[in-house]
């Protein structure tokens, strides 16, 4: 994400704008700690745990308290995070190319959406 948002942009203070949605996908996490911790086999942390960006440390929380989580749900993260990880990297490279060639324009993220579906 962060790799997308600065190829897209030519100056710094076009990418500080930018920055604050990357950075919310982030802190959200951090963020719920306090629930996750409390309730480790509750819906909310384990949907929290496949959100891809939440899923290294929510699953990471999840796994030191007992009683733990079951095996398909650690494997399940992995794989989502893979996926996403995939996806957002074919993702930054596309708006890399696009957005180097864009010289001049100002990046926005309806830009970057327009570059990501353009052929």
């Amino acid at each position: 994400m962060f790799l997308a948002i600065g190829a897209a942009c030519n100056e710094i203070q076009d990418a500080q704008s930018l920055m604050f949605p990357a950075m919310m996908m982030v802190m959200v996490p951090v963020m719920t700690w306090m629930p996750v911790i409390q309730s480790p086999t509750g819906a909310f942390a384990r949907w929290l745990s496949f959100f891809p960006p939440a899923t290294p440390m929510i699953m990471m929380l999840r796994m030191a308290v007992p009683p733990g989580l079951p095996l398909w749900e650690a494997v399940l993260g992995v794989v989502v995070a893979i996926g996403f990880t995939l996806l957002i990297v074919l993702a930054a490279g596309k708006i890399f190319r696009i957005g180097i060639l864009a010289q001049g324009q100002t990046a926005s993220f309806g830009n970057m959406l327009k570059w990501l579906l353009s052929k």
